[in-house]
């Protein structure tokens, strides 16, 4: 059974509308998603999307994760709190509405580095022996309220022997 909002009322006839529960938090404007590729990322190599959640009443929910590789195998993995140096480089962060300029909350980068410990919220293979087989992606996967004042990172490592093809994406709303 899928969650719907209940009560949303149409301008031009006052009818009543029902919505699948993330349908509402987009047309809200309070939906988000950001992403990260690297179409020739080396052997070993990693993306990351360092989240940044400062503190606030808001509930942040990371709703979903999208996992591309076209290589032979990749392991991706969500650490919370991890000791980490703050990436420069800024992940763009887009409103899943279009018609609303609301900004997130969050903050994200995607060159942190010094990673080391952090909780291991969620870690497997995708990729040839993993979840998903002879490359490919996977979604919706992760529902996650994160906690304030707190630092997340979500790595996709490349495990195949050659530069492959990686993306890693995340949709929230706050």
């Amino acid at each position: 059974m899928k969650d719907v909002l209940l009560g949303k009322v149409g301008v031009r006839d006052e009818s009543l509308i029902i919505m699948e529960h993330e349908q509402a938090h987009i047309h809200n404007g309070d939906a988000f998603s950001a992403r990260v590729y690297n179409a020739a990322l080396g052997a070993s190599a990693a993306l990351y999307i360092e989240i940044i959640v400062p503190a606030t009443k808001k509930d942040i929910h990371l709703k979903e994760v999208g996992l591309y590789t076209t290589g032979s195998i990749a392991t991706f993995t969500m650490l919370e709190a991890p000791a980490i140096t703050d990436g420069t480089t800024p992940v763009p962060v887009l409103n899943r509405n279009r018609c609303c300029g609301r900004d997130s909350i969050l903050t994200l980068f995607s060159d942190p580095s010094g990673i080391s410990g952090g909780v291991v919220m969620d870690e497997y293979a995708l990729g040839s022996g993993g979840n998903v087989s002879g490359g490919g992606d996977r979604y919706g996967l992760l529902g996650w309220m994160l906690k304030p004042e707190t630092k997340y990172l979500l790595r996709l490592v490349n495990d195949a022997v050659g530069a492959e093809t990686l993306y890693l994406r995340t949709f929230w709303h706050e």
